[in-house]
């Protein structure tokens, strides 16, 4: 887990040429950063995983982490099974996050392939950095008018939003969302 976006990030868009909140705006953009990625059921920054699954008996495995960089080992039923030398060749191919055991198959079993691989995003995409930029000066904004939902002055009210993920972070974030039951 990291931050989705920087601390600079966030006082060009608010604007704030002092460094007096640098602290508290801190605090902000690391929570909201595990806020998103809590949401999104995922880890943005780069990783190494190992990961074990359970055999179905076909030829596709539905890898739980992405995009993936690469892909160290796979074993089935505690043998390695090595990348696909060539085209029609026994092994593995990755594509995307989808890995086929071409000439075999993940046996039927619990917690009997294991795969480790590398993967996540070596820079944040921009739509979730901005995303988590836009959210934090929201807070940021918010602070001095916590769980006020609305305030009058002669003719005229405001109303708030006071939702906890707002609506236009969570439009930004719906393709890096994990839906996926693994």
């Amino acid at each position: 887990m990291g931050d989705l976006t920087t601390l600079n990030a966030v006082k060009a868009y608010l604007p704030l040429n002092s460094n007096a909140d640098d602290t508290l705006l801190g605090t902000l953009v690391t929570a909201v950063s595990a806020a998103i990625e809590t949401w999104c059921g995922r880890t943005f920054a780069l990783a190494s995983y190992t990961d074990t699954y359970h055999g179905r008996g076909g030829d596709q495995l539905l890898l739980r982490h992405g995009p993936v960089v690469s892909v160290t080992s796979v074993s089935v039923d505690g043998v390695i099974i090595p990348q696909q030398p060539a085209v029609g060749q026994r092994g593995w191919v990755l594509d995307g996050s989808l890995l086929y055991f071409v000439g075999g198959c993940f046996t039927r079993g619990v917690q009997n392939v294991a795969v480790q691989l590398t993967a996540g995003f070596l820079v944040t995409p921009a739509e979730v950095a901005q995303a988590a930029v836009r959210w934090v000066a929201r807070l940021y904004r918010e602070r001095e008018r916590l769980d006020v939902r609305s305030k009058g002055a002669a003719n005229e009210t405001t109303t708030y939003d006071i939702g906890v993920m707002p609506a236009f972070v969570q439009l930004a974030l719906a393709p890096y969302r994990r839906v996926a039951a693994f």
